[in-house]
């Protein structure tokens, strides 16, 4: 397989194309300026990352990929083109990467990332396991980025930088045209242009899906209709082939029916459906997804029953909590269509409370370009704080955003020079019942997040006067940690749940030499701490643990294939299916049976993880433990005493921490190991779940089944709030988004209790619940 070096790995467009790679089994590696969430995500996915450019970095490389913004003189560009490494932008690489697949395309000015990620839903609630790549985290998913197994390829068509042109889709959408991106489109017909040239790449005898409500995307109907490929029309309209019908608000949700005119113009009643999702614009955006769903056809019953529970991409108007009675939210959005139409979803569901719009404005040009737009928007809202451009891959042209105050009206608006002046401000002023939306497609995400911290803050008891001792403690881990050191973090964020409250401080552990550090300095402090993986089998109680987390993602790998037994050595953070990955492209068999397994090799360790007849105890040669009273020591295996989902270290609560696993391997054919691995992951798509979930919940009791034994006692569909027993594999809890773990932990209760009368087997957890339960 090819190694794949991408440059600006933590924006939305590589990071997506990186985790697409790993899936498929490429080495990937990758470099950008800051240690973004995505960078973070792909990082713990498998990536050697790098913070900042050097030309070192692509050693190894068959093809170096950069996004719009590298520009010529990076060093890693430079550095590849002398050693003749082809260099190529997104649009270059996007048909290797969907070879093979029947390509489905989302385009469009606004709605492209919601149409794409409700599709790529639909499709995988429908059993269809599509590869995806989506400009925002689905939230259900928690990942932007997916290699399946089905032909079905979902992407969001990027027009910036004509990336959408390296595509040849076999379903081609566009949700809308409007003006956008004036640094490469100087003109309205330069942009039309471009969308143009996108749906003349749609397949002989490919589809066209237009939004008919939209006046530019009509203009390219004709023009469409004579290059013969197939048109069918979306939208409101009664002409158009899939109608959307009976809009009304349903409380804060919007209800609607779907409408097809088929070739003889009779009209079909295909279904209705609720919208978890605020805001008319996305019935039209599931609109899109269904006419997809219908084209396709697959059963729409089915795919309206999952658009149900789809509940969005983060930062689309993804509400980041509450505290002191204030609402904050956060929206990437960038357009002022964006943000007029979301200041008009808020005012519909927040009717009577004061609407505050945080607009950072993204790029010099747009923002000249659009100014009158941009005033028009902001008008909606009852206050506005205006920040200063967000230049991206612009230069300042001598120009300030503050000049914005005097186009609005008069005490409506106010202007901070930068980030922290601009958190000062709302901390001052804003008051209970407020709702405020941070606009920014750049770095103001951390303002969001920091007011959200402050006021959550400010409703707790201070806690460095009640503890002063934690406080002197922490002033030591900001010392050694910086940046990588989070205070009041809320779990729910870092478990595969999605639920679990609040920890006093959670750090970003990236060597080995971090994670003893901090592990030995809390264990000096007498500070009660875990250390986290991928999240997953773990369930964190709503109020949250007294207690500091580190996240490990010390994921280095070393593959020794030139002794006579060949090894893995693997650090604690490394990503398992990872691993396992990584070792069948050597030739390497025995850990296929990890390749579909969540979690990381400190996890698997500790407690034997396995699945498909096989676990850690077959493959582990040495654990490498950091242990409280001794130090580093390596284990063999046979000293960790591996039992069933067990080891002596956690049977016995050993003070200690997994620094890393080394493996013996078995040389075989790559072909055969991916072969295996390729049934395993087939298996678990078809036997396990989708959704936000721990993995399985209980131990299989001896000569049975867990997930049997509940399923048989009639507990498949079973629900708690917004938590149920899944109807698929009943050893799965599922979070529908908004469960709590109190809700979790309700169902475990009645699983165990029910199974306990009707067979008298007692199940235990596989999972390990952390916190207070009641």
């Amino acid at each position: 397989m090819k190694h794949i070096h991408l440059i600006g790995i933590g924006g939305a467009g590589l990071s997506a194309i990186a985790q697409v790679l790993l899936d498929k089994g490429y080495t990937v590696s990758g470099s950008d300026r800051v240690a973004s969430p995505l960078f973070n995500a792909i990082t713990n996915a498998g990536a050697r990352t790098y913070l900042d450019h050097a030309a070192e970095q692509i050693k190894g490389a068959d093809i170096v990929l950069r996004s719009s913004a590298i520009p010529d003189d990076n060093p890693e560009v430079l550095a590849a083109l002398a050693q003749g490494i082809p260099v190529l932008k997104r649009a270059e690489f996007l048909g290797e990467l969907t070879d093979g697949k029947q390509t489905i395309a989302i385009a469009g000015s606004h709605g492209k990332t919601t149409t794409t990620a409700m599709l790529v839903w639909m499709l995988s609630k429908l059993n269809q396991d599509p590869s995806y790549i989506v400009g925002g985290v689905l939230k259900q998913f928690a990942c932007n980025a997916h290699a399946g197994s089905s032909q079905y390829f979902v992407i969001e068509a990027d027009e910036y930088d004509n990336m959408f042109l390296g595509l040849s889709p076999t379903i081609g959408i566009i949700t809308n045209i409007e003006h956008d991106h004036p640094d490469f489109f100087p003109t309205e017909k330069d942009y039309l242009d471009a969308f143009q040239a996108f749906v003349e790449r749609i397949q002989p005898n490919g589809l066209a899906l237009l939004c008919i409500d939209d006046p530019l995307t009509q203009k390219l109907t004709d023009v469409i209709t004579k290059s013969g490929i197939r048109v069918l029309t979306y939208g409101v309209s009664p002409q158009a082939n899939y109608q959307a019908d009976q809009i009304h608000l349903d409380g804060v949700q919007h209800r609607f029916s779907l409408k097809k005119r088929d070739e003889d113009g009779r009209i079909l009643e295909l279904g209705s459906q609720t919208l978890v999702l605020p805001g008319k614009h996305n019935v039209l955006n599931a609109t899109a997804a269904l006419a997809v769903i219908d084209q396709l056809g697959l059963p729409m019953d089915k795919a309206l029953s999952a658009l149900q529970s789809f509940t969005g991409t983060q930062r689309r108007f993804e509400v980041l909590g509450e505290a002191d009675g204030i609402t904050i939210i956060d929206d990437y959005g960038h357009h002022p269509t964006q943000l007029m139409v979301t200041l008009k979803a808020a005012q519909q569901r927040y009717p009577g409370k004061r609407i505050w719009a945080i607009w950072q404005p993204h790029t010099y040009t747009r923002t000249l370009a659009l100014a009158d737009d941009f005033t028009r928007a902001l008008k909606l809202a009852d206050r506005v704080l205006v920040l200063p451009v967000y230049a991206a891959r612009e230069k300042n042209p001598g120009y300030s955003a503050e000049q914005f105050i005097a186009k609005l009206p008069q005490g409506q608006a106010a202007f901070s020079q930068n980030l922290q002046s601009a958190a000062q401000t709302l901390l001052k002023t804003l008051q209970p019942d407020d709702v405020v939306i941070f606009f920014s497609a750049g770095d103001a995400v951390e303002l969001s997040q920091a007011v959200m911290s402050a006021l959550k803050r400010k409703t707790n008891v201070d806690q460095a006067a009640n503890n002063p001792s934690k406080s002197i403690l922490f002033d030591e881990l900001r010392a050694v940690f910086g940046t990588k050191m989070h205070e009041n973090v809320k779990m729910a964020n870092f478990t595969t749940a999605r639920v679990g409250g609040p920890v006093p401080a959670l750090i970003t552990i990236f060597t080995l030499e971090e994670l003893t550090m901090a592990a030995q300095l809390l264990w000096r402090n007498s500070t009660p701490f875990i250390v986290l993986g991928s999240g997953s089998n773990i369930l964190v109680s709503d109020e949250g643990l007294d207690a500091v987390v580190l996240h490990n993602r010390a994921h280095n790998v070393k593959i020794d294939t030139a002794s006579e037994v060949p090894t893995i050595y693997a650090e604690s953070g490394a990503i398992l299916s990872t691993v396992a990955r990584q070792s069948a492209l050597r030739g390497l068999s025995g850990l296929e049976w990890a390749a579909p397994v969540p979690g990381t090799v400190g996890g698997a360790v500790y407690g034997n993880a396995g699945a498909h007849g096989a676990d850690m105890a077959a493959n582990l040669k040495m654990a490498e433990i950091l242990h409280k009273i001794n130090g580093i020591e390596n284990w063999p295996v046979e000293k960790l005493a591996y039992q069933y989902r067990s080891s002596l270290l956690k049977r016995e609560k050993i003070p200690c921490v997994i620094l890393s696993g080394t493996f013996s391997m078995v040389r075989s054919s790559r072909e055969e190991a991916w072969e295996k691995i390729n049934a395993f992951q087939t298996r678990r798509r078809e036997t396990q779940p989708p959704g936000a979930s721990m993995g399985s919940v209980f131990k299989n009791p001896s000569g049975d089944y867990a997930g049997r034994l509940i399923e048989d006692a009639g507990l498949k569909g079973r629900r708690v709030g917004r938590a149920m027993i899944s109807p698929q594999h009943a050893n799965f809890i599922i979070n529908l988004e908004g469960a709590t773990a109190q809700d979790i932990w309700h169902l475990i209760k009645i699983a165990k209790e029910t199974v306990k009368d009707k067979f008298g087997i007692n199940l235990e957890p596989e999972i390990e619940m952390l916190g207070d339960f009641h």
